[in-house]
């Protein structure tokens, strides 16, 4: 049952994507950084969510820049050519770097998969750069990792409460082990960007930061140093 409503979902998605290539953007950034896919493993199997979520977004940018209505001048930023010169660096470092082929059991992440995790993440990063373009559409966006981290938060306090963990945690890991959250302190990176600033200027901020504390996202800071975020 599950898997059936996963796929529902993901057709779904595909179907609005295509119309709608933000919001199959805004998706696709939710499931990256969420990876529903680690945590009910067993809806998921041998499905790739993230593919099947970026694909009809791709296709939604692709049928909307058909249409006219993409605008390519919003890359020619400064911010995106740094962003421009990261991935060019990386990917020197990748096929030049004298690491990358060293064997170290110690080391969370193979290069070739981390280096296909970037790949994905500067694509979506340059989709997001064209059709999320308005202040409503980043306000949604924002959604997602406070959607995200208020979950994440019910998630780690779950596996001290209930699961007993103890020490560091990991965020959600399959079978396999291959996570992007295997590593507790990139886990704990999610916890540090969520947290609310203690004393924001603008006063519309502050507020919502009230509001945020008064919903119990304080959990957020104690499993900051829970994960033993450097």
């Amino acid at each position: 049952m599950s898997a059936v409503l996963v796929y529902l979902i993901l057709i779904v998605n595909g179907f609005v994507s295509m119309a709608l290539p933000w919001i199959g953007v805004v998706f696709a950034y939710f499931v990256a950084i969420l990876t529903p896919q680690n945590i009910w493993w067993w809806a998921f199997e041998d499905l790739r969510p993230s593919f099947w979520v970026t694909v009809p977004a791709l296709i939604g940018v692709a049928i909307a820049t058909l249409r006219g209505k993409v605008d390519f001048t919003r890359l020619n930023t400064k911010l995106n050519f740094c962003v421009f010169v990261l991935w060019v660096s990386l990917t020197i470092a990748y096929y030049f770097g004298p690491f990358v082929h060293v064997v170290n059991e110690y080391r969370f992440f193979e290069p070739d998969w981390m280096y296909s995790a970037i790949q994905k993440t500067f694509l979506l990063y340059l989709l997001a750069v064209l059709v999320i373009d308005d202040e409503r559409k980043i306000k949604i966006a924002a959604l997602v990792i406070v959607i995200t981290t208020l979950y994440m938060t019910y998630w780690a306090n779950a596996q001290y409460f209930f699961n007993g963990q103890y020490g560091r945690l990991q965020g959600p890991t399959p079978l396999s082990g291959q996570s992007i959250y295997a590593d507790e302190n990139i886990f704990a990176v999610l916890f540090v960007e969520a947290l609310v600033t203690d004393a924001p200027e603008d006063a519309e901020a502050r507020l919502a930061a009230e509001r945020a504390r008064g919903a119990g996202v304080s959990f957020v800071a104690r499993l900051e140093r829970e994960t033993h975020a450097r």
